[in-house]
């Protein structure tokens, strides 16, 4: 019991002896009693006190009750008010993301036509036939980007909820996906808080590194950051990024200068690494290559 608890009980009990002891002195005065022989406030002094004391107690429990109701309705309140807001900015984030994706596909399948409806007015005039390898080279690129567009669809999603992601669990069964001849090193472990959409991540990290930096070895190493983060180093040994193109390597609708068509993989790959609460940047590897420097909170128990 605390102290507000003993406090009620004791005030109960004086008040209501007070109060019951004068009511019976007002009472004996009227009918001309003498009000100081002390024996007659014995019984209304007992049944004062009892009667204050639990009057104090039940409006102590009832106090307690309303103030415990209060502070339940404040916290589902604020509670509500943060899923609220969260899923507000979930749902802003994925229409922004939606519409970029939108805009990238309708610019780079129009690029892709164009350039096939020039090559085969070329060829029907000059039987050429370097038209009909851009056209399909064209195609191909159409074909890529749709392909994209549906496997990065879980990064789009705003209805994972954060939970408990097993890093190398994920890393193993992606590595599985890829040909024999990529060369894929996994070290260490984490568990981080994350959602589906972070096989994606690295599905996409992984499928950048293969086709941009000729190099067909890649290694992850996990390790622990500090007592709330881990590191997650990706590194390949291919012919590196330039100063002037890691700068905007993140950036929203960057143009690819093997296909001319926009990016967004690397964006999306940012905003969700980003939405855990993690960081992402890029970085020279000595003596050659690439480092992602990933940083991915560490998944409590009490989360």
């Amino acid at each position: 019991m605390n102290k507000k608890f003993y406090l009620n009980i004791i005030g109960g009990f004086l008040a209501g002896a007070i109060l019951l002891c004068i009511f019976s002195a007002i009472q004996k005065y009227s009918i001309g009693v003498d009000i100081s022989i002390l024996q007659g406030y014995i019984v209304p002094f007992l049944f004062g006190s009892i009667s204050g004391a639990l009057i104090g107690y039940f409006n102590y429990q009832m106090k307690r009750n309303l103030s415990a109701k209060l502070k339940l309705e404040r916290e589902l309140s604020e509670k509500l008010e943060i899923k609220v807001e969260k899923k507000t900015k979930d749902l802003k984030s994925a229409k922004n993301l939606l519409e970029l994706l939108n805009n990238i596909l309708i610019h780079d399948i129009l690029n892709d036509l164009n350039t096939i409806r020039g090559n085969l007015d070329l060829f029907l005039t000059n039987k050429k036939e370097s038209y009909v390898f851009e056209s399909k080279k064209c195609v191909n690129n159409s074909f890529n980007t749709i392909a994209n567009l549906s496997k990065l669809k879980d990064i789009v999603s705003p209805d994972y909820e954060l939970k408990n992601i097993r890093l190398r669990g994920i890393l193993e069964e992606l590595v599985n996906k890829y040909p024999a001849d990529i060369n894929i090193e996994i070290r260490g472990d984490a568990q981080v808080l994350a959602d589906e959409a972070l096989i994606s991540v690295f599905d996409n990290l992984i499928h950048n590194t293969i086709e941009h930096s000729g190099s067909n070895k890649i290694s992850i190493h996990i390790s622990e950051k500090n007592k709330t983060f881990f590191r997650i180093l990706f590194k390949d040994e291919g012919k590196g990024i330039p100063p002037k193109v890691r700068e905007h390597l993140f950036d929203k609708g960057v143009k690819s200068k093997y296909t001319g068509n926009m990016g967004f993989g690397l964006y999306l790959v940012k905003n969700t690494i980003e939405r855990y609460g993690g960081l992402i940047e890029v970085k020279d590897n000595e003596p050659k290559g690439t480092i992602f420097v990933i940083t991915l909170r560490r998944y409590l128990e009490t989360q």
